[in-house]
């Protein structure tokens, strides 16, 4: 996958920059994370993935409202990213009910 991504494949910026937020299989870096990310945004990745949620793929679902979450890519809508997180937990994703209650309770927080 790393040779995907140092070749620009869309997908591959993509993943790599969604384990290097969560650390998986790598050091945990946000900073490297985002620019892999709005890279791959750049290079389309955000249609591919929006048309992958709309049906029904619940990794895209996640995905897309872990971009929204952040704001990374596309605008920051906590509305949108629980949204699309309620969808991958419909779909029986688990991580999702933990997004879900993290993007909430800043919603709670924040008082919106």
């Amino acid at each position: 996958m790393r040779e995907a991504a140092d070749e620009g494949n869309a997908r591959a910026l993509f993943e790599i920059g969604w384990m290097t937020y969560f650390g998986l299989g790598c050091r945990r870096s946000v900073s490297e994370a985002r620019r892999l990310v709005e890279t791959a945004v750049d290079r389309g990745i955000l249609n591919t993935i929006t048309g992958e949620s709309v049906t029904g793929n619940p990794y895209s679902q996640l995905r897309l409202g872990w971009l929204y979450d952040l704001g990374w890519g596309v605008e920051h809508s906590p509305y949108k990213a629980i949204t699309w997180y309620t969808g991958a937990k419909i779909m029986g994703l688990r991580l999702a009910d933990a997004l879900i209650a993290r993007v909430s309770y800043g919603l709670s927080r924040s008082g919106t």
